[in-house]
């Protein structure tokens, strides 16, 4: 491989600021965060999720009382599951997982001002999504969820850690759901570690007294209970607490004055179960007790007082017999939304309760204490800020660019220069909460087009018209008798009155291609027509993260030889559709066999980047440049999916938004998560198009434009 060029001039990256692209609302308003919750008697730790990472507030529970400044307790990742937080006596303890960057645990200890958070390194292999705390006389142990297998993990409250590899203490999967499950959920019961998880069955177990053998032979899932030592070791054999011929699946477990309960939800609603423990086994009794009918939420807990349950409208005071006793919450969910998830957050003592109502920008919490036989007040919501905005897609069309923002609870389609100027912003009529319709990660294909007016593309086919009289429309859809697929709009810069839309079947199977125009002044799409001589496999094998991009006035696609040929065996080709629907082949006339391949955007325009045999990597422009050009800074695809960096001259590429030069400290954090879409727009600049904090409220993202150059 021949050795690099330097770029001439060599690069020196420079950001500008922020170009907001819609006012925002004025006010203060809860920002709707994830939020976890964890309590002591004098004071309350509440988590929230922030574009800068998970936060941690303090609020000391008495009159007035405000909470402190904020401390990042861990960083925050796109893909993150439900945290997890508690309380052990002396410190507080919190617990997130994701797909991408694993388990992050830190320890929170109380100050005057901003919490002090401690980071716990070394979290074992194995452990998967955690899912629970339980606080121990010894240590703390951290319960997970990997795969089927449950997990057990111990940490030291000084050292950290004490185990390199979780230990597997339970198998089951909540198959057949029909009903919300939390499970694997464990408490402390009696200096043990008490166990409730989903499964449809576990070999050894025993069954529920009075379980019959047509029951016994295709049991539904229900949920099991088991006692574990403080070293992981069972202290109790697993015992099936429903009968097998009834679903239901684990919200909660508690420990009663006398008792143990878990909380299901079933078909028929929310139910909870008691059993004892009468020497090694644990043992159930009498039926389910009904609490609530199904729709909403429901948690259980235990004060000083006994059993407490909590659902979307009531608080139930749960005697040692069959007596509920409800009582309101006496206040209500936020305008226009419901209590839609629940959670009792305990001290030993007494207890709170977390709801959150889902919003078309996250979940909003509402925080309240129990006292005693009723419900208490509310408490001020700890992340305060002016409405955040959120930026849904954002595409580049010629000279002019288009986000979508959602704005106070509206779609707005910003139109802007390709420096990020904006040049104005319009309603869109669109229902915010079907926001999650115009969402497409990681996208194969183009979907942002103007031919006057803007259109987006969904990943069902349909296609949104975003600007003009008759923005907020939504026509098409897969062509008929399309399975799988998806639609790709073909960007011209303006240099076309309609839009071509172009179907892309999935790479199952060799289909041939199908395109149809729109035209967004009229709201029309043309009968779809089958693009002759287009029959092809399409999308490369492996990790190629586009399968088409716009070049040559058209689209271009890649193929492949299809999933029945090995990957040593592959042939891979091109297919071109120009601006009239026509197919064109286009030769890749690679030097040496071709291992991996990907079309990647980049600051020169559209390239094939491959791994050529004996000569590494290389790509080829479409525009502009002749010939390949062998590259360096290689990653492999099959690790990231991201294909490698190549840079010669002024070409750069940009796979996922990562840049083949080193940028300074005050460029690198506006690449990547934070904005999320980087355009480019010129032979050495990207517009950026980001979420950010807006001013003296650090939470409340606005979404904002910014221009690179290299």
């Amino acid at each position: 491989m021949v050795a690099a060029k330097p770029l001439d001039p060599s690069p020196a990256p420079q950001v500008s600021d922020a170009l907001p692209l819609v006012g925002g609302q004025g006010g203060e308003a809860p920002l709707p965060l994830p939020t976890a919750l964890a309590t002591t008697r004098q004071a309350l730790f509440a988590f929230g999720r922030t574009r800068s990472g998970w936060l941690v507030r303090t609020l000391l529970t008495k009159p007035k009382a405000t909470w402190s400044a904020p401390s990042m307790a861990a960083p925050a990742f796109d893909d993150d599951a439900a945290p997890v937080a508690i309380h052990d006596g002396e410190t507080t303890w919190f617990g997130v997982t994701s797909k991408t960057a694993g388990t992050r645990i830190a320890r929170v200890e109380t100050t005057g001002a901003a919490p002090r958070v401690i980071a716990i390194a070394n979290v074992p292999a194995k452990l998967g999504t955690i899912s629970s705390f339980v606080v121990l006389k010894a240590h703390v142990v951290a319960i997970g969820r990997d795969g089927d297998s449950i997990t057990f993990a111990r940490i030291d409250r000084a050292s950290g850690f004490l185990d390199a590899t979780a230990k597997v203490i339970a198998q089951g999967a909540a198959s057949m759901s029909t009903t919300s499950s939390r499970s694997p959920r464990a408490t402390n019961e009696d200096d043990k570690v008490l166990l409730a998880w989903d499964a449809d069955s576990v070999p050894g177990a025993l069954d529920t007294p009075g379980t019959t053998p047509a029951e016994k032979a295709a049991p539904k899932s229900g949920i099991y209970v088991r006692r574990f030592t403080a070293s992981g070791e069972p202290a109790s054999p697993a015992r099936r607490l429903t009968r097998p011929s009834f679903e239901a699946h684990a919200l909660d477990v508690v420990v009663e004055l006398g008792a143990c309960a878990v909380l299901a939800s079933t078909p028929e609603g929310f139910e909870m179960f008691r059993f004892v423990r009468k020497g090694d086994d644990l043992n159930p009794y009498g039926g389910g007790l009904h609490l609530a009918p199904p729709g909403g939420d429901a948690a259980l807990g235990a004060d000083v007082i006994g059993t407490i349950g909590v659902t979307s409208q009531r608080l139930l005071r749960i005697g040692p017999g069959v007596k509920v006793v409800p009582s309101p919450l006496g206040f209500s969910p936020p305008p226009g939304g419901a209590f839609d998830d629940a959670r009792i957050v305990m001290d030993g003592y007494g207890a709170h309760v977390l709801f959150a109502t889902r919003t078309p920008l996250g979940p909003q919490p509402t925080i309240a204490r129990i006292d005693g036989e009723h419900m208490g007040g509310t408490y001020p919501t700890p992340w305060i800020g002016p409405p955040p905005q959120r930026l849904v897609v954002a595409g580049l069309d010629g000279d002019e660019a288009l986000a979508l923002v959602v704005d106070g609870g509206s779609l707005h389609a910003v139109r802007m220069s390709d420096a990020g100027a904006s040049r104005g912003a319009s309603l869109v009529a669109f229902d915010a909460k079907n926001i999650a319709q115009l969402e497409w990660p990681g996208a194969p294909a183009p979907r942002v087009a103007r031919a006057s007016e803007w259109v987006v593309a969904l990943r069902d086919g349909q296609v949104l018209i975003a600007t003009g009289p008759r923005a907020g429309s939504l026509l098409g859809g897969l062509p008929k008798g399309a399975q799988g697929g998806f639609v790709a709009v073909v960007p011209t810069g303006n240099k076309s009155p309609v839009v071509r839309l172009v179907y892309v079947p999935p790479g199952g199977k060799a289909t041939s291609l199908q395109t149809a125009t729109l035209d967004p002044k009229k709201g029309v799409i043309s009968p779809w027509t089958i693009v002759a001589e287009s029959e092809h496999h399409y999308g490369a094998l492996g990790a190629a993260r586009y399968s088409a991009l716009p070049a040559l006035g058209g689209l271009v696609l890649l193929t492949s030889s299809g999933p029945k040929v090995s990957a040593v065996a592959q042939l891979y080709g091109l297919v071109g559709v120009d601006s009239e629907g026509r197919a064109v082949d286009l030769p890749i006339e690679a030097p040496a066999p071709i291992q991996e391949v990907s079309l990647v955007p980049s600051l020169g325009g559209t390239a094939l980047v491959a791994t050529l045999t004996g000569k590494g990597v290389a790509a080829r422009w479409f525009e502009g440049a002749v010939g390949w050009r062998e590259g360096f800074a290689f990653t492999p695809f099959r690790s990231r999916g991201d294909g490698p960096a190549v840079r010669d001259k002024s070409v750069l590429l940009l796979p996922r938004g990562a840049l083949p030069v080193e940028l300074p400290k005050e460029a690198a954090g506006f690449v990547g998560d934070r904005c999320r879409y980087g355009l480019p727009s010129g032979p050495r600049a990207m517009l950026l198009v980001c979420e950010e904090g807006s001013g003296d409220a650090p939470l409340a993202a606005r979404v904002t434009a910014r221009t690179l150059r290299l």
